[in-house]
């Protein structure tokens, strides 16, 4: 299991930005590329925003990607996530579902 350790790859304690959520969903498809799974650590981060969490988490939730929820299950695991946090975690992939199938019923829709 490849340890990615959020807060070295951001260089901040603050995951806000969502260039960082991007830089962090990109290193995870990376590794995933590598067969490996990952332990996404969230140690010395103190503020987390639902814009980090939308493009680091959120993406893969799209209808195009590689990578379902049974995936995400199996080979990402969180680790030392802040308990006030958690719930951040949960309202990004309901809103992710949500908004990707509305996404696609719009587009079918549309074509």
């Amino acid at each position: 299991m490849k340890t990615l350790t959020v807060h070295t790859l951001i260089n901040s304690k603050f995951a806000v930005k969502t260039e960082d959520g991007d830089l962090i969903y990109k290193k995870i498809i990376e590794e995933f590329s590598q067969s490996n799974n990952i332990k996404l650590d969230f140690s010395d981060i103190f503020l987390m925003t639902t814009a980090f969490l939308n493009a680091a988490i959120g993406q893969f939730y799209s209808n195009d990607s590689l990578y379902n929820q049974e995936f995400l299950s199996k080979h990402l695991e969180l680790a030392n996530v802040q308990k006030e946090d958690l719930p951040l975690f949960k309202l990004v992939i309901e809103r992710a579902k949500e908004y990707f199938k509305e996404r696609n019923d719009l587009d079918n829709f549309i074509n």
